[in-house]
């Protein structure tokens, strides 16, 4: 084969400093790797010499084995020593001194470059392929919940998509009821934004701390926030932080998503139902004297309602309120002056119900009984009270249930089984003095307080349900 004398290498130590490796690893290459070395003939000490191109062909050689699944020589890895982890900073941003610097680069044999740049491209290549098909294969946010301080966000598998730190400490209540963390439908790109209530409040920090209500997105970029910090003035006394979240819904109304969430004062009575559009923007807001527990959303005959139960703290009793969805700003109806919010929105709730307590509710040591379910099945509503402070899952094993028309007027109750139950421990302990059997509650009808714009406070009479 004919060569050039600028291409051929006349020596060991030429041969050396080509491959840029020393004179014992190129001969160590020449007797294990087959490295192209050729001798003169003659004589027992015999000349070496080497063509630039036989030692580039023999080198791509090697290369091109290990890239089609055979094991890699090991002359290989050496040569990968010098080229940068595809990580790590660019080239050009390594200093002069730098091995792989554009100075040493330029420096190397043609060969060695040859190897080393195309190598290195190829290993950024595979790892930016590695790290799309990370992402490509993670799943939709499927899970969020809290951890310690933060937020965490997983996919189906449980992989972490993303997480947030508050940087302040979480106090979670015990008493909240409904989702503290929602991963919501908001509408058009906004299918799985994620709504949490975080709860910041806490007797030991006082008015400095509210619940504070987030809106994520799917990557976890905070879109708004909102604190939960109104004042209130009832009667001669004004009421305020620190405010603590309640329940919490998504309801769609023509299309458009709302963001339903009740706040309560941690310390007094009042509490709030504010509605959210999609992007943080407070377009109403009720607010009732007693604290809420339940909220839902129906559409009947009548129209689009926003349903809300708890108490009320002018009877110390349930209170179940109906609020028109197109028009649901406004405040609980007082019985009394007191209880009249003098900076509250204007308007009032199309139905506003107030329950008696049980006899068992005094007996058991409860301060008053509780809407704390709110049932929608096809249109038709039924809600039920807490009569007892006892455990349970809600509304409670000492619970009374009402069957609501089309219009939220109460049509019949039915009481729980455990209701009497308890009824009967009560009897043997000599703390009711009379049978289930005797009980007037179990027979007569209850006597429920409605206000409504058309007639103002009425009594209506409910009976027994006949249905079981």
């Amino acid at each position: 084969m004919s060569q050039s004398n600028g291409e051929r290498l006349d020596s060991w130590k030429e041969i050396a400093v080509y491959l840029g490796r020393d004179l014992r690893t190129v001969r160590r290459w020449e007797k294990e790797k087959g490295l192209p070395v050729r001798r003169v003939p003659g004589g027992e000490r015999r000349a070496v010499f080497a063509y630039r191109a036989d030692i580039d062909s023999w080198l791509m050689g090697q290369v091109s084995d290990g890239l089609n699944g055979q094991k890699v020589p090991a002359q290989i890895p050496q040569i990968l020593q010098d080229v940068p982890a595809a990580a790590s900073e660019p080239v050009t941003s390594f200093p002069a001194t730098s091995p792989n610097s554009p100075r040493a680069l330029a420096s190397k044999p043609r060969a060695v470059r040859e190897i080393i740049l195309p190598v290195g491209l190829l290993c950024a290549l595979v790892l930016a392929a590695y790290i799309s098909w990370g992402k490509l294969n993670q799943g939709p946010i499927s899970q969020v919940s809290f951890n310690g301080n933060s937020l965490l966000a997983r996919d189906g598998r449980g992989a972490i998509l993303w997480s947030y730190d508050f940087s302040r400490p979480l106090v979670p209540n015990p008493e909240t009821l409904g989702p503290t963390i929602s991963i919501a439908d908001l509408g058009p790109g906004r299918q799985r934004d994620v709504l949490v209530l975080a709860p910041f409040s806490s007797p030991d920090l006082g008015s400095s701390a509210n619940d504070t209500l987030f809106c994520f997105s799917e990557s976890g970029k905070v879109m708004w926030q909102h604190v939960f910090d109104d004042t209130f003035r009832f009667g001669e006394n004004d009421y305020g932080s620190p405010w603590v979240s309640g329940p919490m819904m998504v309801a769609r109304s023509a299309g458009d998503p709302s963001i339903w969430v009740a706040a309560q004062e941690m310390f007094w009575s009042a509490s709030t139902l504010t509605r959210f559009d999609r992007d943080g923007e407070q377009k109403s807001q009720f607010v009732n004297w007693g604290h809420i527990a339940a909220i839902n959303h129906v559409r009947n005959s009548n129209g689009s309602f926003i349903l809300v139960g708890g108490i009320s703290n002018q009877c110390d009793c349930a209170m179940f309120a109906v609020l028109r969805e197109d028009n649901p700003s406004g405040s609980s109806p007082a019985t009394d002056p007191a209880f009249t919010c003098k900076n509250c929105p204007e308007g009032k709730p199309y139905r506003y119900l107030l329950f008696p307590r049980s006899e068992l509710t005094e007996l058991s040591g409860a301060a008053y009984n509780s809407v704390r379910l709110i049932q929608v099945n096809g249109g038709k509503v039924w809600i039920a009270t807490t009569e007892t402070k006892l455990p349970g899952s809600l509304p409670g094993p000492d619970w009374i249930k009402y069957d609501l028309s089309d219009s939220f007027v109460p049509q019949a109750f039915t009481i729980s089984d455990h209701f009497w139950t308890l009824h009967r421990e009560m009897e043997a302990e000599g703390r009711i003095h009379h049978t289930v059997a005797q009980c007037p509650e179990r027979t007569s009808p209850r006597k429920v307080k409605m206000w409504s714009a058309e007639h103002g406070w009425q009594e209506i009479s409910v009976p027994v349900s006949t249905e079981r």
